[in-house]
């Protein structure tokens, strides 16, 4: 599995996991069969709520999967109509949420797990 984690930057599975995807600073594609990975950055890190545009860049890199810690709705949404599966992660490292998707029963994020604008 082609697995997207949000990242701060580069580090490979020892990178640290952003907060939220859509304006996470870089994205980390690991191959979870293998533990090779690509880091590119994010080129809609600064955009107005509900507009995230990344998922057109991500759908490049062909991941299967994205696991992250917080995501709006567009962006799931997105992610979604391109057949990417979005699970809801823990830890402070990549490695963390390859893991848990590797070893763990998987949550998959749902509308009423979006950050919302208040």
């Amino acid at each position: 599995m082609r697995l997207c984690v949000p990242t701060e930057g580069e580090g490979g599975l020892d990178a640290r996991m952003s907060e939220h995807f859509g304006r996470s600073p870089a994205f980390t594609i690991v191959d979870t069969a293998t533990d090779s990975f690509e880091t590119f950055e994010n080129p809609e890190r600064s955009h107005d709520h509900g507009r995230c545009a990344v998922t057109t860049r991500l759908a490049d890199y062909t991941p299967d999967a994205v696991a992250c810690r917080g995501i709006g709705q567009h962006a799931l949404d997105s992610l979604h109509a391109l057949g990417i599966e979005v699970y809801r992660a823990r830890g402070p490292l990549v490695r963390d949420a390859v893991d848990q998707v590797r070893h763990a029963p998987r949550r998959l994020a749902r509308a009423q797990d979006t950050c919302r604008e208040t």
